[in-house]
């Protein structure tokens, strides 16, 4: 079964008594990848420890934006990661359906997923894009996790929803419209 299928056919179902909102607020607000790149790592920490991090197309100096991507994280496939004014915006590991397999399965996988942040806020199924999302939202603490499907790979991206507005507040400051 398609990684895609599976995660749409588990996930429709919203089912009470999974994680209470305080715990899925602070798992949110806690997340780290390997223990490591969490929203605590500055930027200069990430370079230091992750030195060999290809650098991102859309990184843009001019605004403090940076973007990566880490191929070496254990039980991920990589992870990608942006900073905003030296800080983590945003951090988004990747998984293929070989990998989720050998972590238990797509239904084990929703499953973490459900055990750390509760109940899903939004779903959608693009069955012209072949894409499934699926977002969590915890304005409590500033976060947001969308799990997107696509083309036989998950990619888990949890965001600084605070940090995201600064960067798109500055971004509209210094949009060039030609003018």
């Amino acid at each position: 079964m398609r990684t895609m299928t599976a995660l749409a056919c588990i996930l429709l179902p919203v089912a009470a008594g999974w994680t209470q909102d305080s715990d899925r607020d602070r798992n949110a607000r806690d997340f780290a990848v390997a223990g490591k790149i969490g929203f605590n790592m500055t930027l200069e920490g990430f370079k230091k420890e992750y030195p060999l991090a290809a650098r991102g197309k859309s990184t843009d100096e001019k605004i403090g934006y940076y973007h990566f991507v880490v191929n070496s994280v254990p039980n991920t496939d990589g992870v990608i990661v942006w900073f905003f004014d030296g800080k983590l915006l945003e951090v988004a590991p990747v998984y293929t359906e070989d990998r989720i397999r050998n972590l238990g399965g797509a239904e084990a996988f929703v499953k973490a997923l459900k055990n750390k942040f509760g109940n899903n806020d939004g779903f959608r199924d693009d069955k012209v894009k072949d894409e499934v999302t699926v977002i969590w939202r915890m304005p409590n603490v500033n976060r947001v996790v969308i799990l997107r499907s696509a083309r036989n790979v998950v990619t888990l991206h949890v965001g600084d929803s605070a940090l995201q507005k600064r960067l798109d507040d500055r971004r509209a400051k210094e949009a060039d419209l030609g003018f």
